[in-house]
């Protein structure tokens, strides 16, 4: 990955080489720059002798010089990233990882210049995990899907932390589609509930 001033200038490789194995990608359908432009950040992804691909590390670099920073500590054997976001005021990276325990993905953030990570999800046991997330358009809010002893549920939490807030649950297949409103005041969240005994379905529109 290089980057080159739009005027002119030299070119400069922000990742540089990487060990036998290595490759790093970042999320295409999203903005790998942070939205002030001032920082890139992207995954690490090591192949495994079975074929797989796990994601084994986020980084950061500034746009202007080759600095890398690690932002996720090793993870446990077997574990990786399902995904990551960056916070609209490019203050922070937030992802969803297998970081602790293998098959137990949580939701997480850390300093876009690096520092201690912070667990965002509630706590989580085997057989649970932490899903799909949504961000705030001021940064502060992040909401998240959560499957918790078979349950889907729905959680607000503050992007820097503290207790999160269930909005919503269901015990049958439920599909949340949230959007928060421009101001990032209030939250749009609907569901889909399925009783596969009385083949019936069931929409709900909320608004928190």
């Amino acid at each position: 990955v290089y980057s080159v001033p739009a005027a002119d200038g030299n070119s400069i490789d922000l990742v540089g080489e990487l060990p036998t194995g290595q490759n790093f990608y970042w999320d295409w359908l999203r903005q790998p720059m942070t939205p002030d432009g001032k920082w890139l950040v992207y995954a690490i992804e090591k192949r495994e002798s079975d074929g797989s691909r796990p994601t084994i590390a986020l980084r950061s670099t500034p746009i202007d010089q080759r600095s890398t920073v690690t932002l996720t500590p090793p993870f446990v054997e077997k574990g990786g990233i399902s995904y990551y976001k960056i916070s609209p005021d490019s203050k922070h990276v937030f992802y969803v990882a297998d970081q602790e325990t293998d098959e137990l993905p949580e939701l997480y953030s850390v300093p876009v210049t690096g520092g201690a990570v912070t667990k965002l999800s509630i706590p989580l046991q085997n057989g649970d995990s932490a899903g799909e997330f949504y961000l705030s358009p001021d940064g502060t809010q992040v909401v998240y899907k959560a499957t918790v002893g078979g349950k889907q549920k729905l959680f607000r939490v503050p992007s820097t932390g503290g207790p999160s807030v269930l909005l919503n649950e269901s015990s049958s297949s439920t599909n949340f589609l949230v959007n928060f409103s421009p101001n990032g005041h209030q939250l749009l969240f609907a569901t889909h509930e399925r009783n596969e005994v009385l083949m019936e379905h069931t929409y709900k529109l909320y608004i928190v």
